[in-house]
């Protein structure tokens, strides 16, 4: 980790930091007048209650929404309870996930479909909050050429 004291400025004069390194900043830290700190990519799913978080982030929890994050870790903690296979033509085209073998509280149902044996859309439905995310895969062969993901 590198350690910089008080009154630091990083101003447009640069400022270069190695790749999978921590930079510790102390004491008032004025980051220039102009420009801005941004992660290069979509770091939500690792914030801490430490963590500098992004605009993105931040409209999307004060206006309600859920994070793919989110709802994929409250799938994870449904997938351990009672799972129902409904199959057609030899493929798994719906899973439900309920909170026992009893089937008295639907948690997640995730329907799947198919183009010449590959899984080309998978909508995944958290029944408590009706939010759902939408995974839209595309092919050259069988080869997966893009993964688009969408929750609504």
């Amino acid at each position: 980790m590198h350690k910089f004291e008080t009154k630091l400025n990083l101003s447009s004069n640069g400022f270069a930091q190695k790749d999978g390194t921590e930079i510790e900043l102390s004491g008032d830290t004025t980051i220039s007048s102009v420009g801005s700190i941004k992660y290069a990519i979509d770091a939500s799913g690792t914030y801490t209650n430490r963590s500098l978080t992004d605009k993105g982030y931040v409209d999307k929890m004060a206006s309600g929404g859920t994070t793919e994050f989110e709802l994929l870790n409250a799938w994870k903690i449904g997938y351990e309870n009672y799972q129902e296979f409904v199959d057609a033509s030899g493929y798994t085209t719906q899973v439900n996930y309920w909170s026992n073998s009893g089937k008295l509280l639907k948690l997640f149902t995730k329907n799947i479909t198919y183009v010449l044996g590959n899984p080309t859309l998978i909508v995944l439905t958290d029944e408590i909050t009706l939010k759902t995310l939408t995974t839209v895969m595309t092919y050259s062969g069988d080869t997966i050429t893009t993964i688009t993901k969408t929750i609504t």
